[in-house]
């Protein structure tokens, strides 16, 4: 699951506009990362171990955390590449150094767990590192290239799974209201209507439009809508408010006959 950025870019409150209120998300709830599993890997001649990463918004209230699975050497990179961008803000964040011996002792794999659990939670309190891509991308960047790289290979199935758990992530560290979030979602919808599972794309495509009430501008909007339309036209769904809303868009003076469809922006991103 999510690794590191291959390609630069901005951090994500300056590469995508914030479509609701997710972006106090932040400063309003308590994230909390538990690692909740370790397990020893043996691959050839190569043996590791992964680390299991629970990610938990307002625990106690929280009755579905999202999770990563990490090894100690995509700790290290995510380390590294801070400590070069932020070096002053790190100099008090501790990191499990790397040893020679003694790595697949259980004393050993304990340490590291609960010193990765303070290294996350300590990155976190910190919003200049929590809202960088570095950091963010480390949960689910992985998950989101597979799935968009599934759905341009024409296997939606396959896409789903990596793409709802890429959406769990980013719903937890930025808010079910974000662009990215939105984002997904749509991506999502695309999968589930290839597939004819016309109600799961509904579901998620009515949770898309609600992030996006009265931003009859943004670019998914009316190819969204167009989408939602026709799948409650085919789960024989009342469609009328929808319709209003895309008459509305129409008398703004925006184009909602010759634009791109929604499938059509998804298969460009990423």
């Amino acid at each position: 699951m999510g690794t590191e950025a291959e390609e630069p870019h901005q951090d994500h409150p300056g590469r995508n506009t914030r479509v609701g209120s997710g972006g106090a998300r932040h400063a309003q709830e308590r994230i909390v990362f538990e690692v909740m599993n370790a397990r020893t890997v043996k691959e050839g001649h190569s043996k590791y171990v992964v680390y299991q990463v629970h990610v938990v918004k307002s625990p106690g209230l929280d009755t579905s955390p999202a999770f990563i699975e990490k090894r100690y050497s995509q700790f290290d990179k995510l380390n590294q590449c801070l400590r070069k961008r932020f070096p002053h803000l790190l100099e008090s964040v501790a990191f499990p150094k790397k040893t020679l011996t003694g790595n697949f002792k259980s004393q050993t794999i304990a340490e590291r767990s609960r010193a990765f659990e303070q290294y996350l939670q300590h990155l976190h309190s910190i919003p200049q590192i929590a809202t960088c891509h570095e950091f963010l991308d480390f949960f689910y960047l992985e998950d989101i290239r597979k799935g968009y790289a599934m759905i341009r290979a024409g296997l939606y199935k396959e896409a789903i799974p990596s793409l709802r758990n890429a959406l769990h992530l980013q719903e937890k560290l930025l808010g079910e209201t974000h662009d990215l979030v939105l984002q997904t979602h749509c991506a999502i919808v695309v999968a589930y209507e290839a597939l004819d599972e016309l109600w799961h794309a509904q579901t998620y495509s009515e949770t898309a439009l609600n992030c996006l009430k009265g931003y009859l501008h943004h670019g998914f909007l009316v190819p969204l809508l167009q989408t939602h339309i026709r799948l409650c036209w085919r789960l024989g769904k009342d469609k009328k408010g929808w319709e209003a809303i895309l008459h509305e868009v129409a008398a703004k003076g925006i184009d909602v006959n010759s634009g791109p469809t929604l499938k059509d922006i998804v298969m460009n991103k990423h």
